[in-house]
């Protein structure tokens, strides 16, 4: 596993959930596009969720290895989530 990835891995075990943003604003010593790559493949493996919050953000939960369920989010103001009838 990549430094990257055990930097992006760190911080999405204390966050629970995020915007792309934040974590690339808490990730400085790593670049976006390793951030991107990271996340990428992190999805592909079902090891977290990518979802669209809206107005081009990009929100990201970790996938609990033991369960296979989601981490429930935080209480977050900034990041709205989208229901399924505003996403249609």
């Amino acid at each position: 596993m990549s430094q990257a990835a055990h930097i992006i891995r760190d911080r999405l075990r204390h966050m629970h959930f995020c915007s792309l943003d934040d974590l690339i604003r808490t990730c400085p010593t790593v670049g976006w596009n390793e951030i991107f790559c990271e996340l990428d493949q992190m999805s592909r493996s079902g090891s977290l969720l990518l979802s669209n919050q809206g107005h081009g953000r990009c929100g990201i939960r970790p996938v609990e290895a033991s369960t296979g369920a989601y981490a429930e989010p935080e209480a977050l103001s900034h990041s709205p989530t989208i229901t399924q009838e505003e996403g249609s």
